[in-house]
């Protein structure tokens, strides 16, 4: 007697168990065929043909993406996909954008960030960021006019500071050059190797940051793998798109200093000219970045958002 699940017989091509097709109801087989994975599936498509009409049913693919999805930010023509009828469609388009690596202007406007100081901005930094202090790292927003809102709070005595920003586009020697630090330096270490899983490469797209009319260390962007999620961060600051687990969390590791790959002597250069108050900016590089990303619409929203977790919860709660 087989005594593996029936969802795990299906995608085996168990023929006691295909041969079901041909009694069982619709509904029954539908709810049995939500149960595998995607992959699965195509070998259930090519038992008969009723297997091929139930594994393409739109139920079951309503089902896998809720599956897919749950805890991930997606992006808007994805769910608007999934509600007119497609969801197939919509699971097979998902997948794929999980793996883009530069970030749209549409969608940096449409998430919530956590921010917080490293540990290389100073000690000065370090005692008004309530990050540091155990607590929730603080909110922000980016807004469309090119400003930032930051939520009240210690940081920055409760006012927003002046910063202003705008999309760029890094050179791909820059970028070139980043990610083989970051492979280089998770080869040597276990535990580094271990966060890099978690992270796609950085992509083309960055954020150029000014603070009261000076440039700040741009702000490179690459994504979480595991909510399709997104992180900036520069020698002296890091972002989330999601709720940034608190220092001494379980989740903390993945976003400990010491994992970060952005350090000062990446960015040694813009470091330096920022503390000078020289500017090094590139006007025309940024502007057509810019002017690119301003076409996107309504459909780079982020809808569905990933789950916040137990820091989160925490937060709420205490």
């Amino acid at each position: 007697r087989d005594t593996r699940r029936p969802a795990n017989l299906v995608a085996a091509g168990h023929p006691q168990t295909i041969a079901m097709f041909d009694w069982t109801p619709d509904e029954p087989l539908s709810n049995l065929l939500s149960l595998l994975e995607a992959k699965d599936l195509a070998g259930v498509a090519a038992a008969s043909r009723r297997s091929c009409k139930a594994a393409l049913c739109p139920s079951v693919w309503d089902a896998l993406c809720e599956t897919l999805w749950s805890g991930k930010a997606v992006l808007r023509r994805f769910a608007t996909l999934r509600s007119s009828g497609q969801p197939r469609e919509a699971y097979r388009q998902s997948l794929v954008d999980s793996r883009r690596t530069s970030i749209s202007r549409r969608e940096l406007l449409s998430l919530s960030w956590s921010f917080r100081f490293k540990a290389a901005a100073g000690v000065s930094w370090q005692v008004s960021d309530p990050w540091w202090q155990g607590k929730a790292a603080t909110r922000v927003r980016f807004k469309a006019d090119g400003t930032v809102s930051f939520e009240r709070g210690p940081l920055f005595r409760g006012q927003s500071p002046n910063l202003t920003w705008r999309i760029i586009k890094f050179q791909d020697s820059f970028v070139s050059a980043l990610n083989d630090h970051v492979r280089s330096e998770s080869q040597q270490d276990r535990d580094e190797e271990r966060s890099a899983t978690l992270f796609s490469e950085f992509g083309a797209n960055g954020v150029q940051a000014k603070i009261a009319g000076r440039e700040v260390p741009a702000y490179c962007v690459r994504r979480n793998s595991a909510n399709w999620g997104w992180t900036m961060e520069s020698c002296w600051v890091l972002w989330t798109s999601w709720p940034m687990p608190r220092q001494n969390s379980p989740n903390a590791w993945e976003m400990d200093d010491r994992r970060l790959p952005v350090t000062f002597d990446v960015q040694e250069q813009q470091a330096r000219l920022f503390n000078s108050g020289l500017d090094d900016s590139n006007d025309e590089e940024s502007s057509q970045a810019d002017e690119a990303e301003t076409s996107a619409d309504e459909e780079d929203e982020v809808v569905a958002t990933e789950d916040r977790g137990d820091d989160a919860r925490e937060e709420e709660t205490g």
